[in-house]
């Protein structure tokens, strides 16, 4: 997270017969300045303690936008274990309006065996139209970023 933030943030996190996942909800401003601080960036790391596979992770999520632009993602996950095992990952980001839970933006991120070390980096441009971002700026908004990992329970699915 940035220094100083203080945005609101809650953690989820639920096992699956086929996998695990977690959900980040952050409460605040997300939308860059157009003029002052290009750059927000959320960067989370969190482990899944699976008994066949288990997995560590970073993920950092970085919106940009520059002067008169619209506003850009960069989702960057990596797979910080050293366990043997392919696993594949969902990824997604979605951006709501804290009062009407209105969908500003969603982006997805999917990844199909993904071994212990690997860095996957995905640019999306044009998430957020300049004209919307200059009305969503300073307002708290609320994002939610999921990830699941699946394929790690299984015996099988450790060959790389």
């Amino acid at each position: 997270m940035d220094a100083g933030d203080s945005r609101r943030i809650e953690r989820e996190q639920v096992d699956l017969p086929n996998g695990h996942w977690i959900k980040d909800n952050i409460f605040g401003p997300v939308i860059p300045s157009s003029v002052g601080n290009p750059t927000i960036y959320f960067e989370r790391t969190f482990d899944f303690n699976c008994v066949v596979t288990p997995t560590s992770w970073l993920f950092r999520v970085t919106f940009t936008r520059a002067k008169g632009k619209d506003v850009s993602c960069i989702s960057a996950i990596r797979r910080t274990d050293h366990a043997p095992g392919l696993v594949n990952v969902q990824f997604w980001t979605t951006i709501l309006t804290d009062i009407f839970c209105f969908d500003v933006s969603y982006v997805q991120h999917f990844i199909s065996g993904m071994p212990a070390g690997r860095v996957d980096r995905q640019v999306f441009k044009h998430i957020i139209s300049s004209k919307y971002a200059s009305i969503l700026y300073e307002q708290k908004l609320h994002v939610q970023f999921f990830l699941i990992v699946h394929g790690c329970h299984s015996a099988g699915d450790k060959t790389e």
